[in-house]
């Protein structure tokens, strides 16, 4: 009797050790602090992890404490919506007790400088950002002739009537995607006619590209110029470069000014 007495006592402790076992392991997990990863194209610090947070906290998204189950993903991203920068929710996963969160701002691909307004950016994807002090990354630059309204919230360039703000934010971005000259176009001018000069700042002078028709085709003419001219004569030989004509080149000597 004692021995079955001794064997029932330790298979009821067995069974109570498994229990605890259980509830620990099993028990639901919650996130106990939230890990923030920023996406974007530069240096710049345009909207810093803590102020994700700060974000999410203001807009009553509770995250520490709940169970990664419940967290919501829309509401997170319809939080995040509130500011302008914000692009796209990444990736939303726990590891650990840790809820990693990657998210991506937008970029500025150009800096417009209106004629009758304040200045503001233009995103890669065409939409309108309001002017940031600390974008501090060197940008393409749009001013002349730009009679457009300053910025405008939750708007892109397709929804602008402007022929101007259009056809630079075409020319930027073909330019930015260009390995040469991505360094060297760095300032649009827009004419009073709606055409286009773009500064080159390593061979000081301007290349007349007119409107934003055939850039890629322009571009193309530009490179035969730069790699079988103005490599051997030099990039400040030039005044202008003129390639808003297919399949001619004018180009305008500085001595002859």
């Amino acid at each position: 009797m004692k021995v079955k007495g001794i064997l029932i006592i330790l298979l009821s402790v067995a069974v109570a050790v498994g229990v605890v076992v259980a509830w620990v392991c099993f028990r639901p997990k919650v996130c106990e602090k939230i890990e923030v990863r920023i996406e974007y194209t530069g240096p710049d610090s345009i909207i810093t992890p803590s102020e994700i947070l700060d974000i999410l906290k203001n807009q009553g998204i509770q995250i520490v404490g709940v169970a990664p189950g419940n967290v919501s993903r829309s509401e997170i991203v319809a939080a995040l919506r509130t500011n302008v920068w914000f692009d796209t929710l990444l990736n939303l996963a726990p590891v650990g007790s840790s809820l990693v969160m990657d998210v991506r701002l937008k970029s500025p691909i150009l800096a417009v400088y209106p004629h009758n307004g304040l200045p503001y950016f233009i995103g890669k994807n065409g939409e309108m950002l309001p002017d940031n002090s600390r974008v501090c990354s060197p940008l393409m630059v749009l001013n002349g002739n730009v009679k457009v309204p300053s910025y405008r919230p939750n708007k892109n360039v397709s929804e602008v009537k402007s022929r101007v703000l259009s056809g630079a934010f075409a020319l930027a971005t073909a330019i930015d995607k260009d390995t040469l000259f991505a360094s060297q176009l760095t300032q649009i001018y827009a004419t009073p006619n709606a055409e286009f000069e773009v500064y080159n700042v390593v061979g000081n002078h301007l290349v007349r590209f007119g409107q934003a028709d055939n850039i890629d085709q322009k571009l193309k003419q530009l490179h035969i110029v730069y790699d079988n001219a103005l490599v051997y004569m030099g990039l400040d030989a030039f005044a202008y470069v003129d390639v808003r004509f297919r399949n001619r080149v004018f180009a305008t000597p500085k001595t002859n000014l």
